[in-house]
């Protein structure tokens, strides 16, 4: 019975932890509750580092420091998705749209009017995005597949000889060197013990 409480508290992690995703709630705090800045940060750190290192499309969960100023509501993120998400064919723009954020019908759009001044929520809003598109939301095409080849990806100047004539560095001449070296040291060693082994056994 022990052993079997035991393993269920190691899983627990993994069944606690999932994946962001379009079902992934998104709330506020108002400035002044306790802890509300952990809070948010807290629920940032759901999101898959992994997943987002090597990214195609999904979901990422990004808290937001929401102020008024001259009326309008003004966002600032300590971590956009431009600094976690890292697309796997080499897209430096995906597409992204913000897919829900704040809760409980509360407006927390960038420019939208509101009646405080200042920082007055910490909220999460959730970003669907999108590798295979540009941000304007075209398909992306990567430049490895528009340099210029045929269908074989081959190069229309891949008959160009290249400038360095040199033949390839193989390591073997390191190989050798660092054998020789090896060598000459051993060598060395053994003629100094067995020098000193005739001149001990000659006293």
């Amino acid at each position: 019975m022990k052993k079997i409480i035991f393993c269920l508290i190691l899983l627990m992690p993994l069944v606690v932890f999932a994946d962001v995703d379009q079902s992934t709630q998104t709330t506020y705090w108002q400035v002044s509750e306790n802890g509300s800045v952990s809070a948010c940060f807290e629920e940032e750190n759901k999101n898959n580092t992994s997943t987002l290192a090597n990214g195609t499309s999904g979901y990422y969960l990004q808290c937001v420091k929401v102020s008024c100023s001259n009326g309008k509501n003004v966002h600032t993120v300590d971590h956009p998705l431009s600094s976690a998400l890292t697309c796997a064919n080499g897209n430096t723009n995906p597409y992204n749209i913000i897919s829900s954020s704040g809760g409980n019908g509360v407006e927390l759009e960038q420019g939208k009017s509101c009646d405080e001044n200042g920082l007055y929520l910490y909220a999460t809003q959730s970003i669907r995005y999108d590798c295979s598109k540009t941000y304007s939301g075209a398909d992306y095409i990567s430049n490895s597949s528009n340099n210029g080849g045929d269908t074989n990806n081959n190069s229309n100047n891949s008959n160009t000889e290249p400038s360095n004539t040199n033949p390839p560095d193989t390591g073997v001449e390191d190989y050798i060197g660092i054998f020789g070296i090896s060598i000459i040291l051993f060598v060395t060693v053994y003629y100094v013990i067995n020098k000193k082994k005739v001149f001990n056994e000659t006293l």
